[in-house]
C-alpha cells in the first residue's frame, strides 16, 4: 500500500491513516528550528505498529511501486524538482529518476526554518534542504539495512545499499527496498549524525549534470500550471482593480454586460470588481462592457515627481545608522579628492511569463484552491478567511509556477478566487489579464542613493558614505505574512493586531534588512565607512523582486566603486583586487573572471568592457560585460557576458549555469528597459508594448564558470542578477565617458 501524503489532511487523520497503512514504511524529517539544529527524525507506520513521528513525511516506501518524495518547495523553473530529489537520493542510494514526486500540502512541519512559514524564496531551496534531506535519506537507508540484517541474521556492518537494494557482503543476497519496507517499519529509528554522511569525494549523484525531471511533463503538456488548474471549472473570472492604489468601487453599471453571452455575474470583492462568465473568452468581452465608477481615494496625486520629492526630502532628515566604521567625516575633511554621486533606481514589475492564475472550489463544507504559489501558508491563511471555513477544511494544492521571481509570494489572487467561488457557488478559474498584472503588481521599490567617497594616497578607498532613501519592502508585507504564520487557534482579530504591530515596530525601528542587502556588506576593506537608511512611506504595494535589495544596491555600489577607481587612476579590476582580503572567497572569483574574460587583452575598436563583483544569498559572483558602442548609446549592443560563480558544493552544474544565465538576462532586461511610471496615482505601463522585455536578438552570449568549492551549497536563482547592471554601466562609461546613474538605460 502506498501512503498518500500529498493531500492536506489534519494531524488526527494522518495518524489514523499511517497506523493502518499495511506493508509500507513512511519516513519523515522534522525541519530544523534554526540553521544550527539538524537532528533528523523519522516516523514509521505499518499494520503491526502505530509508532509515529509527525505528519511531515517527505519520503514513503511502499511494498509495491516506487518510493514517493514530497517536495516542499515551489518549482518555478529553478529546478528544485530535480535538485532536491537528487540530494535525498544521494544518501538514500536510489535512482532519483524513479521517484514519484509530489508537491507538499500546507503543514507547519514544512515551514522554512528561517521564515517560519511555508515559503520558497531567498534562493534557499537547496541551501535549506541540503543537510535535512541527506539526513532523511540516510535514516531511510539505515532502517532498510537493519531490516535486511534481521532477516538474514547478520550485522548491518556487513551490508551495503545501492540502487534501491540491500546487498550482503559477498553480494550473494539482495533485497529491494520494497521487499524490506514492512519489516523496516518495525525498526527503532536510528540517530544519524552529520559526521556519518558521505563526504563530497564519495558523492555518486551530487555534482553531476542530469536532465530535468519535469522536462518531459512540460514538453508534452501534462505539467499543471495555475492557468491549467481545475479544467472542469464551472466559471471563469477576471478582477478589475481600481487604477489608483487604495481606491474603491462606488457603482457598477451592468446594463450592457448582463445580456452578453455567458455572463454570470459581476460584483465587488475586497480588492476590486469580479467579472464572472462561463468561459474565459467571454469574460474578456464582457469586462469591457462593465462600467465602473471609482472612488480614487487620496493617492490620486501620486506621480514620479512627487515620489522623487519624498525621497529627496528624506535625505535631509536623520536616517537610521546601519554601519559606522572608522571616521568617514574626518577622512573626507582631510582630502580634496572627493567624489559625490546620486543614483536613482526605478520601481519594477515582475512580468512573469504566466500571469496570475488560480482556481477554487467550495463544496461539501471544504474549500480547495489550486495555485502556483511561492507561499502556501499565506494562501491558506487568505483562503480560510475568505471562505469562513475551518483551517482543516481548507486545502491548498500547489502546482507548477510559470515564473515566480518573488511575484508569487503573495496571495491576493487566492483571496479573490475564494471570494468569487463563495459568492457564485461555482467552481471558478481566475486569470488576471496582463494589464491587471502589470498595473497591480507588488513592485520592486524605487530608491535614491547618495554617495560621498574618497581615495587615499595608497590608491585605495579611504572613505565611503552611502545614504539610502526608499520605502520598506518588509513593512508592506509584515501584517499578512506575520498573521499567516500564527497558530490557527488564534482569532483573526488577534492575528491582525499582531501583524500590524510587527509593521509598526519595524517602521519605528527604521531598518529593513531586505532593503539593505548588498549595501550593508561590501567585498572591500574600507577603513572609514558609513551607511544610513532613510525609510519613507509611499502608498505603492511592494514585494520581493529577483535578488530584492541586491538588485539596486549591487548596481549603485559597484558603479560607485568604478567612479573611485577612475579617481585613483587605476584599472577597475586591479583597483578591486587591491582591496580584497587574501583569504576572502571574493578573491578567486574576481581573479577568475579577469582571466576568463581576457580582461588585460586589448579589444577591437568600439568594443568595451565593464566589471562588477557582488555577493548575494551566500553566493559570490563576478561578471564582465562586453559591449559594442561607437560613443553613442543608440549603437549599444551587449555582445558577451562572462560570469564566475562560487556557490559552494554544486548539486547540478547545468542548473547552476542555467540560473546564472537566467539572472543575467532578467537583469539585462531591467537595466535596459525596466521602469514603472506613475501618473495621477496610477501605473502608466500596461503590457509588453510599454513594459519591454529583452528580444531574442538582443540576448548576448553568456559564458559561466563555476568555482570548485567544498563549502555547503548556497543560492543560485538570484545572484547572477546584481552584478550585471553595474558591469554594463561601467562598460558604457568606458565607451562614452558618461556615468549611468539611473536606470533604465533606455527610457
Amino acid at each position: 500500500m502506498v501512503l498518500e501524503i500529498t493531500k492536506n489532511i489534519n494531524r488526527r487523520t494522518f495518524i489514523q491513516k499511517t497506523s493502518t497503512a499495511a506493508g509500507s514504511l513512511t519516513l519523515a524529517l522534522m525541519l530544523p528550528e534554526g540553521k544550527k539544529k539538524y537532528q533528523a527524525q523519522a516516523q514509521t507506520s505499518s499494520n503491526k505498529t502505530n509508532k509515529l513521528f509527525k505528519p511531515n513525511a517527505w519520503l514513503s516506501i511502499p511494498s509495491i511501486g516506487e518510493p514517493t518524495f514530497v517536495i516542499d518547495k515551489a518549482e518555478m523553473g529553478q529546478n528544485v524538482y530535480t535538485s532536491l530529489a537528487t540530494i535525498i537520493c544521494e544518501e538514500f542510494e536510489y535512482d532519483p529518476t524513479k521517484l514519484e514526486l509530489k508537491f507538499a500540502p500546507v503543514d507547519p512541519d514544512y515551514n522554512h526554518p528561517e521564515y517560519g512559514a511555508q515559503l520558497t524564496g531567498g534562493s534557499t531551496s537547496v541551501q535549506s534542504g541540503w543537510l535535512p534531506l541527506r539526513l532523511a535519506g540516510a535514516t531511510a537507508r539505515e532502517m532498510l539495512k537493519k531490516a535486511a540484517a534481521d532477516t538474514w541474521g547478520v550485522s548491518t556492518n556487513e551490508l551495503s545499499a545501492k540502487d534501491g537494494f540491500i546487498f550482503n557482503k559477498d553480494l550473494s543476497k539482495k533485497a529491494s527496498y520494497q521487499e524490506l519496507s514492512t519489516k523496516a517499519a518495525q525498526q527503532n529509528v536510528p540517530s544519524i549524525e552529520k559526521s556519518e554522511l558521505k563526504t563530497p569525494d564519495n558523492f555518486n549523484l551530487i555534482g553531476k549534470a542530469r536532465s530535468r525531471f519535469d522536462a518531459s511533463m512540460k514538453v508534452n503538456g501534462s505539467a499543471v500550471f495555475g492557468i491549467d488548474s481545475l479544467p472542469q471549472a464551472e466559471a471563469s473570472a477576471v478582477v478589475i482593480h481600481c487604477p489608483t492604489f487604495g481606491g474603491k468601487v462606488k457603482q457598477i453599471d451592468l446594463t450592457k454586460a448582463k445580456n452578453m453571452l455567458g455572463f454570470i455575474d459581476a460584483f465587488p470583492i475586497s480588492d476590486g470588481v469580479a467579472i464572472v462568465c462561463e468561459k474565459y473568452w467571454q469574460v474578456l468581452k464582457v469586462k469591457d462592457n462593465v462600467n465602473i465608477t471609482w472612488d480614487y481615494g487620496k493617492n490620486r496625486t501620486l506621480t514620479d515627481a512627487s515620489i522623487q520629492e519624498i525621497l529627496e526630502k528624506s535625505l535631509k532628515d536623520k536616517g537610521k545608522n546601519i554601519v559606522d566604521d572608522g571616521d568617514s567625516v574626518q577622512a573626507l575633511a582631510a582630502t580634496n579628492d572627493i567624489v559625490t554621486a546620486d543614483y536613482r533606481m526605478p520601481y519594477l514589475a515582475h512580468a512573469t511569463l504566466e500571469p496570475i492564475a488560480c482556481s477554487a472550489e467550495i463544496k461539501d463544507g471544504e474549500c480547495h484552491v489550486w495555485t502556483p504559489t511561492q507561499a502556501p501558508t499565506l494562501c491558506h491563511y487568505y483562503a480560510v478567511r475568505a471562505s469562513d471555513l475551518p483551517s482543516d477544511k481548507t486545502f491548498i494544492h500547489t502546482v507548477f509556477l510559470g515564473g515566480g521571481f518573488g511575484r508569487k509570494s503573495y496571495a491576493r489572487d487566492t483571496r479573490e478566487v475564494v471570494e468569487i467561488a463563495k459568492k457564485t457557488g461555482k467552481s471558478v478559474k481566475l486569470i488576471w489579464t496582463r494589464e491587471e498584472d502589470i498595473q497591480h503588481d507588488a513592485y520592486r521599490p524605487g530608491s535614491l542613493h547618495r554617495f560621498v567617497g574618497s581615495v587615499g594616497k595608497n590608491g585605495k578607498i579611504e572613505s565611503w558614505t552611502h545614504k539610502i532613501s526608499g520605502p520598506s519592502i518588509l513593512a508592506n508585507l509584515l501584517p499578512d505574512f506575520v498573521a499567516s504564520a500564527l497558530p490557527n487557534f488564534l482569532s483573526n482579530s488577534i492575528k491582525d493586531v499582531v501583524g500590524s504591530t510587527g509593521q509598526s515596530l519595524l517602521q519605528w525601528y527604521g531598518e529593513d534588512m531586505t532593503s539593505l542587502d548588498g549595501a550593508k556588506e561590501l567585498p572591500y576593506t574600507i577603513a572609514n565607512r558609513k551607511l544610513d537608511y532613510h525609510m519613507v512611506e509611499i502608498p505603492i504595494p511592494l514585494g520581493f523582486w529577483r535578488s530584492v535589495g541586491n538588485s539596486f544596491n549591487g548596481f549603485v555600489t559597484e558603479c560607485f566603486v568604478d567612479e573611485l577607481a577612475e579617481k585613483a587612476q587605476k584599472d577597475p579590476l586591479e583597483f578591486r583586487l587591491s582591496m580584497l582580503e587574501k583569504n576572502s572567497r571574493y578573491l578567486p572569483v574576481l581573479e577568475a573572471v579577469g582571466q576568463f574574460s581576457n580582461w588585460k587583452k586589448p579589444l577591437e575598436a568600439n568594443r568595451h568592457r565593464g566589471i562588477a563583483l557582488h555577493k548575494s544569498f551566500g553566493t559570490y559572483v563576478a561578471e564582465v560585460v562586453e559591449i559594442y558602442c561607437d560613443g553613442s548609446l543608440d549603437s549599444l549592443k551587449v555582445e558577451k557576458v562572462y560570469a564566475v560563480v562560487d556557490c559552494g558544493i554544486v548539486v547540478d552544474p547545468d542548473t547552476v549555469r542555467a540560473q546564472i544565465e537566467s539572472g543575467i538576462i532578467f537583469g539585462l532586461t531591467a537595466a535596459l528597459y525596466g521602469k514603472i511610471n506613475f501618473v495621477d496615482g496610477a501605473v502608466k505601463q500596461s503590457n509588453f508594448h510599454d513594459y519591454r522585455l529583452l528580444r531574442m536578438q538582443e540576448i548576448p552570449e553568456v559564458a559561466v564558470e563555476i568555482i570548485h568549492s567544498q563549502e555547503d551549497p548556497t543560492g543560485v536563482g538570484e545572484p547572477g542578477l546584481p552584478p550585471l547592471a553595474p558591469a554594463l554601466a561601467n562598460a558604457i562609461f568606458s565607451a562614452t565617458g558618461k556615468r549611468i546613474r539611473s536606470l533604465p538605460i533606455f527610457t
